[in-house]
């Protein structure tokens, strides 16, 4: 009996995330067997990012009856062509140091990589809809089922990501199943380039995936691109066309979803964190009567002047050894020659330099026995706190 047919509607872009600006394409009909309906499908190219995706795909109701019951020709049994891109898709892996380890693989088919992974000591979990496939899947890989609360080394999605409908919440679904040093496998079909080595459009195809859109698509996800390769296979049944395969992991500290609130949260962690520590050091040394300077008058010490509200009274001045700078005044305070040093003696010195160690050498080298404080050192502390 054919099924009730029911169609979403894509309302954002599934790449960035912005509403209302894609555009119609084209339409194609499919007749799909399973469902022993008519199915047409609208592609459209969003404005803002350049990604290419349906606007109308079948519900997931519909779209999981598809892929339990729809008929492949499946085979434990590997060929020749497909033996060599299984051992290319490993040694990507390999090359990021992924040798072994706990791996999921989704929409695994008949499961020929999970057989690969499982001969080089994987521990190797499965999660397909196809009734079929799961027959040959439960005699040598264990079950993944949805709402399981388990943690992977490694998460497997080879030529399915463009199936997916929703990849952005796909992904964020995955997070609770990474650890911080989990890797997630994507292969796809690419998109960047449309010459012979592209694919076509087709029904099991919701998405069109370029080197760009991938990327941002992670990165909107909390997720980071590590390694990358573009590869043809001919011969491949999957695809004998070009192919991205990425390797990603989670952004240390990214637990928002959008770039704009990833930026605000890391300028409050860094930035502000950097004005906060800089001002308790001019105040706790303020209260003991110790005397400040900054040494080189640079767009760091111009960032805390003009930003991080030191009060100026604590500040002695600034040395710097450009003769163009000295006896003048540096957004209110005086530069100095270093050469004065001696005589004014500072109590503390705040380098704001990229040649942070050197100026410390030269400084103890004169003869200062005070406190120095690298700008440099101190924010890469807070970078390091923030990703921590």
């Amino acid at each position: 009996m054919p099924q009730i047919l029911k169609q979403s509607r894509i309302e954002n872009c599934p790449c960035c995330g912005t509403s209302a600006i894609e555009s119609k394409q084209c339409s194609r009909s499919f007749y799909v067997d399973v469902l022993e309906n008519q199915v047409t499908y609208d592609f459209g190219t969003c404005a803002t990012c350049g990604f290419i995706y349906v606007l109308n795909p079948l519900s997931e109701e519909n779209l999981k009856f598809y892929y339990e019951n729809a008929a492949y020709l499946r085979r434990q049994s590997i060929d020749e062509v497909e033996e060599e891109v299984l051992k290319n898709q490993r040694a990507f892996l390999e090359r990021r140091g992924q040798k072994t380890g706990k791996v999921l693989e989704i929409g695994c088919d008949a499961g020929q990589f999970l057989n690969e992974l499982s001969a080089h000591s994987w521990e190797t979990y499965y999660h397909e809809y196809s009734l079929e496939a799961n027959e040959f899947l439960s005699q040598k890989h264990r079950p993944y089922r949805d709402g399981d609360k388990e943690s992977f080394d490694l998460i497997v999605m080879r030529h399915v990501f463009e199936h997916i409908a929703s990849p952005n919440e796909f992904l964020i679904k995955l997070r609770p199943s990474l650890r911080a040093d989990s890797k997630i496998f994507i292969e796809v079909p690419d998109w960047t380039y449309l010459d012979k080595f592209t694919d076509s459009l087709a029904f099991e195809h919701v998405n069109y995936f370029s080197m760009a859109s991938l990327s941002l698509l992670l990165d909107r996800a909390g997720l980071s691109v590590v390694d990358m390769e573009f590869g043809i296979s001919p011969g491949y049944h999957t695809t004998s066309n070009r192919v991205i395969r990425v390797l990603a992991e989670l952004i240390p500290g990214r637990d928002v979803n959008t770039r704009i609130e990833a930026f605000q949260h890391h300028d409050d962690r860094v930035s502000n964190a950097f004005y906060k520590r800089i001002r308790s050091l001019v105040a706790s040394e303020k209260a003991k009567n110790r005397s400040i300077s900054f040494y080189a008058a640079s767009w760091t010490s111009a960032d805390l002047l003009l930003n991080a509200n030191l009060p100026k009274e604590s500040l002695l001045g600034i040395f710097d050894q450009d003769e163009r700078k000295q006896k003048k005044l540096f957004h209110g305070c005086k530069v100095y020659s270093p050469t004065r040093l001696q005589e004014l003696k500072p109590d503390t010195i705040i380098i704001n330099s990229s040649y942070d160690h050197e100026i410390s050498k030269n400084l103890r080298d004169q003869g200062f026995s005070g406190l120095i404080i690298s700008s440099s050192d101190l924010l890469r502390e807070l970078e390091s706190g923030a990703t921590a």
